[in-house]
């Protein structure tokens, strides 16, 4: 039989939501003919009583930790509501099952076998990163509203801070995201990737000698102004030019300033819900919200879904899309021109990951070519290059 912990709250210390919860798992029989499911035995009862948490069978799985199963292949075997697997057809199946606090995806080998149908399923895994990552930023937004709540600064001139944005009010870093600049004010920022580096669009690109100021989230609204020393356009791997550019400033910015990260090369198995072919894929209806600021300093939210390269392996173009439906749908704004270079990211515990820009470069394609822009540059004692953001606490997926 099948043993699942079934956590129970008010009898233990609440795990963190990274933690993995080691139970084994055996192959799941299923008579077509129909078998009851067996009750706990008496090992299942001295676990019980050592670890104070319910011991379930498969079947009770269903009204305690999962809210919902589905099958991404039914042509190959469907699921009921108990995440009971039913062949259809032999082959590889993909089941999605959804809880609370966690969610797994995994491919199960399904065959007629004597009348039965055999599935090999893997653990229930918590801590979920794309659930965190979308839980995290809706319950920021909830109860909030995008017009009265107001863009991340009050004021231009003297730039201050507007405490009652929802960024700012929940703690949200946003420091690295250029507020001014002298060329054309708030169009086409540059958005801090070192504590001495900055990248934007090469079509609205700034010049030597301009300045760039940051502005400080700790309440005193001190300014970090620094001077731009030198620029050079990224490059994709064939050595054409990008829409990306990367500027070394004159020195490191202010300790109250932070700059952004971005995303791991495993990135892909911690977030199986975005980059599959074709953004509707039934296998992932999961969209992960993204911070998306314009000209205005709205912190707007858009959906992420996939990263699309188009032939001959450049030109990356990012598939996002304001929400219609649900609570982010108030924080959706029209791209106009002006926007270009207003960082797209992801939020992780109150930090930013820089995935792409208003009208420009996907970053996590390029990040070699962006690393070998600010060595390029010079005047870099310390060796900056990109930060990637930590997921190795996460569990990765198939």
């Amino acid at each position: 039989m099948i043993v699942t912990i079934n956590y129970d709250p008010t009898r233990a210390i609440k795990p963190g939501v990274q933690t993995q919860f080691d139970v084994t798992q055996t192959p799941i029989i299923e008579n077509i003919g129909g078998t009851s499911t067996p009750l706990p035995d008496s090992a299942d009862k001295q676990m019980e009583q050592l670890t104070g948490a319910s011991v379930l069978t498969e079947a009770q799985v269903a009204t305690s930790l999962i809210a919902g199963f589905r099958s991404a292949t039914p042509n190959i075997a469907t699921v009921d509501a108990t995440g009971r697997v039913k062949q259809v057809g032999n082959g590889v199946v993909r089941i999605i099952a959804d809880g609370q606090d966690m969610s797994k995806s995994v491919l199960c080998n399904v065959s007629l076998v004597g009348g039965q149908v055999t599935t090999n399923v893997v653990n229930y895994l918590p801590g979920w990163l794309s659930r965190k990552l979308s839980d995290d930023l809706d319950a920021k937004i909830t109860g909030t509203d995008a017009n009265i709540n107001g863009p991340l600064l009050s004021s231009w001139s003297p730039l201050t801070r507007n405490v009652n944005n929802w960024a700012t009010r929940v703690g949200v870093d946003t420091t690295p995201i250029c507020m001014l600049q002298s060329v054309s004010g708030s169009h086409t920022p540059v958005n801090l990737i070192t504590p001495r580096h900055a990248i934007g669009c090469d079509h609205g690109r700034l010049s030597v000698g301009s300045w760039v100021q940051w502005l400080a989230q700790d309440g005193t609204n001190r300014i970090c102004q620094r001077t731009i020393i030198g620029s050079v356009q990224t490059q994709y791997a064939s050595g054409t030019g990008s829409d990306g550019r990367v500027y070394v400033l004159d020195s490191d910015v202010d300790d109250f300033i932070s700059f952004m990260h971005v995303l791991p090369d495993n990135w892909f198995p911690k977030l199986p819900s975005t980059r599959i072919t074709g953004h509707q894929n039934p296998a992932y209806s999961f969209t992960l919200p993204e911070l998306v600021t314009n000209q205005r300093k709205f912190a707007g939210v858009y959906n992420w879904g996939e990263d699309v390269n188009s032939p001959p392996n450049e030109g990356w173009t990012v598939y996002d899309f304001v929400a219609t439906s649900g609570i982010r749908a108030q924080y959706g704004f029209a791209i106009i021109m002006g926007d270009s270079g207003n960082p797209k990211c992801l939020i992780l515990n109150n930090k930013l990951i820089l995935l792409s820009m208003v009208s420009s470069l996907v970053i996590w394609p390029e990040k070699t070519h962006i690393n070998n822009a600010i060595n390029s540059l010079g005047n870099n004692p310390n060796n900056y290059q990109l930060t990637s953001a930590d997921f190795s606490s996460y569990p990765s997926y198939p």
